[in-house]
């Protein structure tokens, strides 16, 4: 009786230890980690004017990540989801290679992803930017955001121009710049056009740009494009 007792004690002690492990705290409330989320600690933070590169240590194991510049301590624990994976990437403003780096979409302080039902924001699914009160003309002969999304089975593999305000800049990843543009008109809940280019753009710009047209392009680690225009060039006399 007493063996039977003190097998069924271990065998509780076990599964509670189990939990506990698997578990993690975040404010004062005990979740899960959703699979593919990370916990981390900035051991090295740099600043780049496009970029945050931080050196994140998770399970005593460090690995270099970037994430569109933001303001991070060097200390700071913060959890992130799958990224991009590059290797032997080369920075260009830091004038240094990383052998192996993950493209990470952003960083959060809390396990739960953040999503704009919980904000009470509507965001973009792929920039991750709210829709700007804007009204941007099109040239003639171009399409608005809201037309390329409306029609875009017909204008699959086809080059287009589109004229647009430039909303976010991600540069240098997979050997090209990552441009997102909107000019004020969206399409059931569409309403920022990616774009990637080789032309060099700053947010705030505005700029027409010709490129073809991909449909449903995944690129992995979420990096998934219903539609997105790709060589994108800018028309300099627009």
């Amino acid at each position: 009786m007493y063996k039977i007792q003190l097998s069924t004690l271990l065998l509780i002690m076990f599964f509670l230890l189990a939990c506990h492990t698997n578990q993690k705290k975040d404010n004062n409330a005990t979740v899960f980690l959703t699979k593919g989320t990370h916990e981390a600690i900035a051991s090295e933070v740099i600043q780049t004017p496009s970029y945050t590169y931080i050196l994140a240590k998770e399970n005593n194991v460090e690995s270099w990540i970037a994430i569109p510049k933001k303001e991070v301590v060097q200390g700071q624990s913060f959890f992130y989801d799958e990224g991009l994976e590059m290797k032997n990437f080369e920075s260009k403003s830091l004038g240094r290679v990383f052998e192996t780096i993950y493209f990470v979409q952003d960083i959060r302080d809390t396990a739960n992803k953040t999503s704009a039902k919980t904000t009470g924001k509507k965001l973009n699914k792929t920039s991750g930017i709210g829709q700007k009160d804007i009204s941007i003309q099109q040239p003639d002969g171009a399409l608005s955001v809201a037309q390329i999304y409306k029609s875009k089975a017909k204008h699959g593999d086809q080059q287009i121009t589109i004229r647009g305000e430039v909303v976010k800049v991600n540069n240098g990843i997979m050997g090209v710049n990552w441009v997102h543009i909107q000019d004020g008109s969206s399409y059931d809940g569409d309403y920022d056009l990616t774009i990637t280019t080789q032309e060099v753009c700053q947010v705030g710009e505005v700029h027409t740009f010709v490129g073809k047209i991909s449909l449903n392009k995944d690129f992995g680690a979420g990096y998934s494009y219903p539609v997105i225009m790709e060589e994108g060039v800018k028309l300099h006399n627009q």
